[in-house]
């Protein structure tokens, strides 16, 4: 067939509405004696089935099968090949359908061989993409399936004309998932070592009644919490400013909302998250820990399509824009409802979030009143085919915490009264462009700017002082990343990322006179390449990089190698080595514990030369995984060395509080994990053994223990769940969680209170943490695609009282107080929510 014709029967394809309305219609039965003697073939059918039927008269230029894919697209006529030259013609029984599509992929392009399976049904696409099946008129359902691409399942009325179908290729080419449904359904790890999770197939886990992104990663073994926050995620004991964190694309400086306890993503527009422990594709850098890659969805709808939710602490919306056939839309947003009404459970978020800071404890002669918190969070995300081949995608969001408070006092006889306030906001946009050039060669480019600022104005009425504190993060970043597919078996990308990131830091104080401004640009280029392959019998994959970067800031050089290896061995039982080098200039730090009122005191900065080292890593891991029928267990041990950490970084709260000097720590861990699922139930047992421990260098000022445990050292940590479904609507999961205490400092005289005489540092330990949660959701179908969906959930159900810092204070008449910060009690939930 010639190119001309290929385009042609494309275009009429596609189009064939309005072609077909803009030709004059003839009777198909003084068609089909045209049609015979223009292609020498001969159509067999009763005159009262064709009776009826108009169309419009082919072109000369299409082939006879051309022609008769047009000729089902407009009658829905069974039109059968008997042979090479005799056409039977029917029409469907009365009890049945004729059901008939056309498959494409993203890029416009026909699928070919692609099963389509109706009932008890079965046919393929043609090399044009297009399927007919005759089944039962009680059939609504078909199944799309090809190896190579992600099956799909939809409902498929009666219609007059043949549906368009989009059929997505799976992620990686090379890539497989391992497992499957891992603690629950729409959890996967894939053969790369990562895991995978994918929202709109995600079940239940304990405690949850939402997807909320930052909270779900930490039910993987070697991801915690040890304050119970989404905004200080421990992965493999590195501190949180550690992880890359990215929103399409978009790094992301500010992750949670009520200032760390909820996620800041909005759970209903994430379509997956990637999670990376450890061998890091080479196309991602600037973080010496993990990494989590969150995307929203990626097809363009052609429906209106949304929804509506609203919890106990927030309300948001969603609304899907068809804007052209080829383009559509999203708009998305979130809202505390505090200031309508101040649920039991906002109350419990709320005095978790700010216990031991200025709102809730300003002093003995100090109240506060009229304290006013609210945040919210706006997405947009474009999505516009450009011709077949190109796809654009425009996404932003915006991410906003606000408190303010007054603060009130008796001086000399009057009352004087001042507002502090403290925001929070994080700005992010990017464009990303993705061009196919052939089958087999692929580039993408991603354009990003992201903002974040983290300001304070805080009042001390007795001394008429005033001190404003801004942190300020502007980034932007361009990155080039270039795919080949060169046979079924490897793949290989190549790329380059320039990124420039200014940091501010500014304090103002109005009495006496003192006003500081720091400001600081890195500028860093990372040229990256990885190649990955799979053996023929698809038993071994491999995929190795390498990143070189160059930072202005220091004046250093990086090479970064990542590898991930993997091997089937018997049927069931796979065995993995993972390992990688990276590099980090950013990082936060603590200068003094009530910095920004207290609510969020870390800020971010850059690595120069001498006082703040350019963070580096090294991490290597083998794991087995026996996954057979029912039944996973999984095991991987683990080793990382983090180097170029300051003290400022960790958040001291003993006699190294204002500690300066450099330094590094180490872990050694063990993550099992045990998966059994019978029919609708599920359980799963996760446990995770590590040692964390620091090691510093002695100055004049201290003497550090040779090694001494990690402010995140946590020894063993357990997490249990037991989960049912009922047909796919009723959820239900009731989980714990356990873990040893957290190290803490003690105190060896209680009497000397300048300075304070600490004992050795973290040499004991908070008591153990233990918390049971739950929860319950159902959906229930309505008319015409329309969903509602209704939840509960219990965080901590026994109400435990569990201690997740602990730390000495002195106050203003020289007494000593022991300050202890507890996690979230009894906390209840509930979400009703309504999606068409």
């Amino acid at each position: 067939m010639t190119s001309k014709k290929v385009l042609g029967i494309i275009i009429l394809c596609c189009l064939a509405a309005p072609l077909w309305a803009q030709q004059v219609l003839v009777p198909l039965n003084e068609l089909l004696p045209q049609l015979e003697e223009r292609y020498e073939v001969r159509f067999s059918y009763a005159t009262q089935a064709v009776a009826d039927q108009t169309v419009a008269w082919p072109t000369s230029e299409l082939s006879f099968r051309e022609s008769l894919h047009l000729l089902r697209l407009k009658t829905q006529l069974i039109f059968t090949s008997l042979g090479e030259d005799i056409v039977t013609i029917s029409r469907p029984q009365p009890s049945k359908q004729l059901l008939c599509g056309v498959v494409y992929d993203a890029y416009q392009q026909p699928l070919a061989q692609v099963d389509v399976l109706a009932g008890n049904q079965q046919t393929q696409t043609d090399a044009l993409g297009y399927f007919y099946l005759e089944v039962p008129s009680t059939v609504s359902t078909i199944r799309l399936l090809r190896d190579d691409l992600q099956p799909q399942q939809l409902e498929f009325p009666a219609a007059s004309a043949c549906a368009e179908i989009v059929m997505q290729a799976l992620r990686e080419e090379l890539q497989a998932v391992v497992i499957t449904n891992y603690l629950t359904k729409g959890i996967s790890k894939e053969n790369d070592g990562s895991i995978h999770i994918e929202y709109e197939e995600f079940g239940v886990l304990p405690g949850l009644i939402e997807s909320d992104v930052l909270l779900t990663v930490q039910a993987l073994p070697g991801i915690q919490s040890v304050n119970e926050g989404v905004s200080r995620i421990n992965i493999r004991g590195g501190t949180h400013d550690q992880n890359l964190l990215l929103w399409d694309g978009i790094k992301m400086y500010q992750s949670g909302h009520f200032f760390g306890l909820i996620s800041a993503f909005n759970p209903y527009i994430t379509a997956q998250v990637d999670v990376y422990k450890n061998g890091t594709p080479a196309s991602l850098g600037d973080a010496v820990s993990g990494t989590l890659s969150m995307q929203s969805e990626e097809t363009i709808d052609q429906q209106l399509g949304g929804a509506a939710s609203v919890n106990l602490i927030s309300a948001d919306a969603f609304l899907n824009l068809p804007i052209t056939k080829n383009g559509s839309l999203l708009i998305a947003g979130r809202k505390s409802l505090n200031e309508v009404w101040e649920s039991p459970t906002y109350s419990s978020f709320f005095e978790r979030a700010f216990q031991d800071t200025e709102i809730t404890d300003a002093g003995d002669q100090v109240s506060t009143g009229e304290d006013r918190f609210s945040f919210y969070d706006v997405n947009f995300r474009y999505l516009q085919k450009l011709g077949t081949k190109t796809r654009l995608r425009i996404n932003g969001l915006l991410v906003s915490n606000t408190l303010s408070f007054s603060e009130n006092a008796n001086i000399a006889g009057q009352e004087v009264s001042r507002e502090s306030k403290a925001e929070q906001n994080n700005l992010g946009a990017a464009v990303y462009l993705d061009h196919r050039w052939d089958h087999r060669w692929s580039s993408d480019l991603l354009i990003t700017a992201s903002s974040y600022e983290l300001a304070a104005t805080n009042f001390d009425i007795f001394n008429n002082q005033r001190l404003i504190q801004q942190n300020q993060v502007l980034e932007t970043s361009v990155k080039s990343v270039s795919r080949l597919k060169s046979n079924d078996r490897w793949t290989h990308d190549l790329g380059y990322q320039f990124t420039e990131t200014g940091i501010t830091n500014t304090s103002d104080v109005n009495n006496p006179l003192v006003f500081r401004k720091i400001k600081n640009v890195v500028r860093a280029h990372g040229l990256f390449g990885e190649s990955a392959w799979n053996s023929p019998d698809k038993k071994t994959f491999a995929r190795i990089g390498l990143r070189a970067n160059y930072y202005n800031k220091p004046d250093v050089y990086r090479l970064e190698p990542r590898i991930v290896l993997g091997r089937r061995l018997l049927d069931h039982f796979r065995v993995e080595v993972q390992g990688e080098l990276k590099s980090q200039t950013t990082s936060q730090v603590v200068d003094f514990q009530n910095d920004f009122l207290g609510v969020e005191n870390r800020r971010w900065i850059i690595s120069d030369e001498d006082r703040i080292p350019l963070l580096s890593s090294q991490q290597i891991s083998i794991g087995g995984h026996y996954n057979r029928n029912t039944i996973l267990i999984s095991a991987e041990a683990f080793y990382k060395r983090v180097d170029g950490i300051t003290g400022q970084s960790q958040g001291f709260l003993n006699q190294y509080e204002f500690l300066r000097e450099q330094g590094s720590y180490e872990i050694k861990g063990l993550e099992f994990l045990f998966d059994y699922k019978w029919r609708d139930v599920g359980i799963w047992l996760g446990y995770t053994l590590a040692t964390n421990q620091y090691d510093f260098d002695d100055t004049n000022e201290f003497e550090f223990p040779e090694l001494f445990y990690n402010n995140v050292d946590v020894r063993h940590y357990i997490s249990f769940s037991g989960s049912y479904t009922l047909m796919d609507r009723f959820k239900l999961a009731i989980g714990l969680n356990w873990h040893s205490g957290k190290p803490t400092t003690p105190l060896n005289d209680l009497g000397t209170v300048n300075p304070l005489e600490f004992g050795t540092a973290n040499s004991q330990r908070l008591p153990d943490y233990f918390k049971v949660d739950f929860s319950a959701n159902y959906t229930y179908d309505l008319d015409n695609d329309k969903k509602l969906y209704a939840g509960i959930s219990v965080w901590n159900l026994t109400s435990n009282e569990n201690i997740i810092n602990e730390y000495y204070r002195v106050d203003s008449n020289d007494n000593i107080s022991l300050i202890r910060r507890t996690g979230l009690g009894f906390t209840p939930n509930a979400v009703l929510r309504f999606s068409f």
